[in-house]
C-alpha cells in the first residue's frame, strides 16, 4: 500500500510539472523610469525609456502603467528586435484607466518590429489613450491634409492583442493592425494571431476627398 501510495505521489508530481511549465515575467513600471503623470509634465521620455528598456528584455515582459494623466507630445515608438512577448498594460484605480493623452498630431503608441522577420508578441490592454481630433467643421485643421495618425499601430508582429482599452480623438484610425512597406508583394509572414476586444474607440475618422 506504501508503494501505491508513493507512486500515485510521483504522477501527480509529474503531471504538475509536464502540465504548469514554470515561465519567467519581468514586469517594468514606467514610474521607476521617471514619468510623472501629473498631468501638465511631458513624459513622453520617460514612458520610451521604460519601453526600450523592456524591448531589449527577452522572454515575457510586462510595462505597467499605474493609473495617472500622462501628457506626451511625441509618438511613444518601439522596436521589438528579439523574440518575445510585450504586454504593456494600464492598473486601473476606482474603474478608471490611466489615460496618455497628447496635443500633438502623432500616432501615440507605436510597436513594430522588422517587415523581413516579425517576431514580436504584442498585447495592449486597459489604457485610455486620447488625442487631438475635434469634431468634424468646415475649418477643421487636418481635413483634407493627406496625413492619418492612430491611438495604437502594431505593426509587423507574430501576434497582436488589443483589450479592453478606450481610444478617442484621433484624427486616422483609432487602432490600426497590419504590415507596412509591403508594396505590391506579400510579406514573407504574416500575423498568427489577432484579437481585438472590448475597445471603445471615439471620434476617430479621417477624411481626404481630393488627395
Amino acid at each position: 500500500m506504501k508503494q501505491i501510495a508513493q507512486m500515485v505521489i510521483l504522477l501527480i508530481c509529474s503531471f504538475r510539472a509536464f502540465s504548469s511549465p514554470v515561465t519567467d515575467t519581468t514586469f517594468f513600471s514606467i514610474k521607476d523610469y521617471g514619468a510623472k503623470g501629473d498631468g501638465r509634465t511631458d513624459d513622453q521620455q520617460p514612458i520610451l525609456r521604460c519601453l526600450n528598456a523592456a524591448c531589449a528584455h527577452s522572454g515575457i515582459v510586462v510595462v505597467k502603467i499605474p493609473y495617472a494623466t500622462y501628457v506626451v507630445q511625441g509618438s511613444l515608438k518601439v522596436s521589438l528586435t528579439t523574440p518575445q512577448r510585450l504586454i504593456i498594460r494600464g492598473y486601473s484605480s476606482n474603474g478608471k484607466q490611466p489615460l496618455i493623452k497628447t496635443s500633438a498630431f502623432i500616432t501615440l503608441l507605436d510597436i513594430s518590429s522588422p517587415l523581413s522577420s516579425p517576431n514580436g508578441k504584442v498585447t495592449v490592454e486597459g489604457l485610455a489613450l486620447q488625442g487631438n481630433n475635434m469634431p468634424f467643421s468646415s475649418q477643421h485643421p487636418y481635413f483634407d491634409k493627406g496625413s492619418f495618425v492612430s491611438g495604437i499601430r502594431i505593426s509587423n508582429m507574430a501576434e497582436a492583442a488589443v483589450l479592453h482599452n478606450q481610444i478617442s480623438n484621433f484624427y486616422g484610425e483609432g487602432i490600426y493592425v497590419g504590415y507596412t512597406n509591403a508594396g505590391t508583394s506579400k510579406p514573407p509572414h504574416r500575423f498568427s494571431h489577432i484579437e481585438i476586444d472590448y475597445n471603445d474607440v471615439i471620434n476617430c475618422w479621417g477624411l481626404h476627398p481630393t488627395k
